[in-house]
């Protein structure tokens, strides 16, 4: 559902102006999801060569069925742990706690995704982008750096770059005023929204 700068809107009891759209238009959606997934595409090769770099010589990947299986069930894995992890920094920061919070998967576009029912202060949303990062793909990395595990270190890279989208939020984000409130709207019949609202408190 389009909203429309200036006008009031209430979520669950609270009411919100809206004072800026930073969502990407229908006829665009398309033509931005590709761009997406070629600066994702791009990310992997220099994730893999700046590690292999830091690894110097000690760079080997042994693939054999059980490496690969649990590289797979680890990267499905991270996809759970990652909306959750978005969801648990939302949930613990409302009043409304995990009934402001709705996961989902997105068929059409195969995204999964945890957006909050109630606008969200910027400072929070910024926090929630970067969870799945803090929390997950920097300590693996670390540790796969101090292990000598390079395999380890290509998968916390693939997890990063499954980040992209929350490290293009976190660019729309930058400068935007704290005192303000980010919201995404849930999936329409045409796919996944794109961008988000922001919302300041009425």
């Amino acid at each position: 559902m389009k909203r429309t700068i200036g006008n009031i809107y209430e979520f669950q009891g609270e009411s919100y102006r809206l004072v800026d759209d930073r969502t990407v238009a229908e006829r665009d959606k398309h033509s931005f999801l590709i761009k997406m997934n070629v600066w994702a595409l791009a990310a992997i090769p220099i994730g893999i060569g700046l590690s292999a770099i830091l690894f110097w010589g000690e760079v080997t990947i042994t693939f054999t069925f059980w490496n690969v299986l649990a590289a797979l069930a680890a990267m499905g894995l991270y996809v759970v742990v990652h909306e959750l992890l978005h969801g648990l920094t939302f949930a613990l920061g409302s009043r409304h706690g995990f009934r402001s919070i709705r996961f989902g998967l997105e068929l059409k576009q195969g995204l999964a995704y945890c957006i909050s029912l109630v606008p969200v202060p910027v400072r929070r949303a910024r926090l929630s982008l970067m969870m799945p990062l803090y929390v997950v793909c920097l300590p693996l990395y670390v540790y796969a750096f101090a292990s000598g595990s390079f395999g380890l270190a290509v998968v916390a890279v693939l997890m990063a770059v499954g980040s992209v989208g929350d490290i293009y939020y976190m660019w729309l984000l930058r400068g935007v005023d704290k005192q303000l409130f980010m919201m995404e709207d849930l999936p329409s019949r045409s796919g996944y929204e794109i961008g988000f609202y922001l919302y300041e408190k009425n």
